[in-house]
């Protein structure tokens, strides 16, 4: 098989708009898997010559990348949002204990 995977890193990095090098070492594994994808699909060995084969991996890396990002976002975000209802219920627990103890007060 002829593929070079640093020069596929750096297109799709490109692609992306991605300069980090953090970035780019995770990059590998989806341009592996692009790759493995293509040869599946496609029967192509042959991605330094092959304009199209090229374009499918980058392409579905990216994809690929993208998916992973958002499924942390959404995960994030989830958290964040369980977070704020703790806050709230706690607070909300917080004014009842003070109401309940002002109307204990109370003669």
């Amino acid at each position: 098989m002829n593929v070079d995977i640093e020069s596929l890193i750096e297109e799709t990095a490109q692609y992306l708009g991605i300069s980090s090098s953090a970035e780019k070492v995770r990059l590998r594994s989806y341009i592996e898997s692009a790759v493995e994808l293509c040869v599946m699909q496609t029967g192509q060995q042959d991605f330094t010559s092959c304009e199209s084969a090229k374009r499918f991996v980058i392409y579905g890396a990216a994809q690929m990348y993208a998916d992973r990002f958002g499924e942390l976002n959404n995960k994030e975000g989830s958290a964040t949002a369980q977070m704020m209802r703790n806050i709230s219920f706690a607070l909300q627990t917080k004014n009842r204990k003070a109401a309940d103890n002002e109307s204990n007060d109370i003669p």
